[in-house]
């Protein structure tokens, strides 16, 4: 699985060390990809300090779920997508999940922060660079 950061960062192959390597804090969003339809990702909050929007997508549009009415804190967001990167699939019985309409998937206002109406994450591809101050993660190899 593949982990991708607003910042463009990206981890191919990761593994769960990875992951809680990682600070999430840094970061405006984060996606755990299986596939370019399939993934869970988080948005940080402006609302509460260390508290995110937790949203999944299996396979199409029409099977976009996030977790409705509560921010997720940070920990659990972490334990979501460790459980996810390892084939537990306990995460999905972990949060209470609702559709997304795909009214909310399409909106267009980049200024529509509320929880009810705000833009899903875009699925970026970016480049293998690490963003200033970061270095490259090790490899088996280095």
């Amino acid at each position: 699985m593949k982990l991708e950061f607003a910042s463009g960062w990206r981890i191919e192959d990761l593994t769960e060390e990875d992951l809680y390597a990682e600070d999430f804090e840094e970061e405006e969003y984060a996606i755990l990809s299986a596939d370019d339809l399939t993934y869970i990702q988080c948005a940080r909050s402006n609302e509460q300090e260390c508290t995110y929007f937790l949203e999944y997508q299996d396979g199409s549009l029409e099977r976009h779920f996030r977790v409705g009415g509560r921010l997720v804190p940070l920990d659990r967001v972490l334990e979501a997508f460790r459980k996810y990167l390892t084939g537990d699939d306990s995460w999905r019985s972990d949060f209470a999940w609702e559709p997304m309409g795909l009214d909310e998937l399409t909106s267009s206002s980049p200024e529509d922060d509320s929880e009810t109406r705000r833009r899903v994450l875009p699925l970026k591809r970016f480049g293998r660079r690490p963003p200033p101050g970061r270095k490259m993660p090790r490899r088996p190899w280095d």
